[in-house]
This record gives structure tokens, C-alpha cells and sequence, in this order.
């Protein structure tokens, strides 16, 4: 996930840029994105990462100076899991990406990427460059989509291995 949500310094200072409130990307956004690749994929097995402060104070919201901010706003971390998978995850707020926030799982039979929009898309390994959209995800609970996710994901295996049989 890239976006530019807090980039701009002139933003005041909230709980968000206090950790001891909570605030910072990890915990924030971060740990959701686990649970969802925990989901997918199994339990972590190891995890190495690290996590930076960009945006070093902010103005405080009644105009009278400049707080430090002590919560993370960009962070990066690798996961391994139980199953073999390994995972990398990059998220900001104060850097963006052209294509928007995005999750990407590949393996050795193709992608899946699900999309900004709560899209997602697939493709077989040879075909990366034509993914076709397996399920639109969007205003569905984070339980149904996952469940639309893995479902289009194993019949689309599925599909696979049968022609693969013949």
C-alpha cells in the first residue's frame, strides 16, 4: 500500500503520529494486511522488517508550535510462513505508487492481485500480462470477500490441474 496521505508536514499532529495512541502505519494498516496474508497463506514462521518516522513533527491542531512525531509512516517487512511462502510488504503514507494500493500474491501457476477498487485480478503463470478479473470484492464484508477470493482462487487451480491431467 503507497499512498500520500500524510506527506504533506503542514498536516497537524493527531494520534495518529503518536505511538503510545496507537498511531503509526504498522499497527495501523500493517496489521491488517498480516491478518489477511496470515488468511491466505498460514502462520508466519519469521518475520524481519523495519519501520521509519518520515515526517519528523507536525503543527500542533491549535496552531501554537510543533510536536514530535514519534509513530512510524512508512514500513517494510518480509514474512515467511509455515506453508513455504514467503511474503513482502511495503506500505506508506507519504509516498505513492502509480498503480495505487495493491496486494500481489505470485507462485509458480500464476497471480492473484486485488486492487484499490476491492478487485481482484488473476492469471496463469505464462499469462501475467492478461489478467482477466476473477472477482469484484467490493462492499462486502472483509469475510465474504475473502472467502469469494479464495474460492475463484481454487477453482481457477482447480481448472487448472484437471487440463493439465489430460
Amino acid at each position: 500500500m503507497m499512498s500520500t496521505g500524510r506527506a504533506d508536514p503542514s498536516r497537524p499532529w493527531n494520534w495518529w503520529s503518536d505511538a503510545s495512541r496507537g498511531g503509526g502505519l504498522l499497527g495501523a494498516v500493517g496489521s491488517h494486511q498480516i491478518d489477511l496474508l496470515r488468511y491466505w497463506l498460514g502462520e508466519v514462521e519469521a518475520a524481519a522488517g523495519t519501520v521509519e518516522t518520515c515526517v519528523k513533527e507536525r503543527p500542533l491542531p491549535d496552531g501554537t508550535g510543533h510536536r514530535a512525531v514519534t509513530a512510524d509512516d512508512a514500513t517494510a517487512f518480509s514474512l515467511r510462513f509455515a506453508s513455504g511462502a514467503v511474503a513482502t510488504v511495503v506500505l506508506s503514507v507519504v509516498a505513492s505508487h502509480p498503480l495505487g494500493p495493491r496486494t500481489e500474491v505470485w507462485g509458480e501457476e500464476g497471480v492473484l492481485i486485488l486492487d484499490e477498487g476491492e478487485r481482484l485480478w488473476g492469471a496463469r503463470a505464462r499469462l501475467y500480462a492478461g489478467a482477466d478479473l476473477i472477482v469484484e470484492t467490493s462492499g462486502r464484508s472483509p469475510e465474504e470477500a475473502a472467502r469469494e477470493i479464495l474460492a475463484a482462487y481454487t477453482r481457477s487451480t482447480s481448472r487448472s490441474r484437471e487440463g493439465s491431467n489430460s
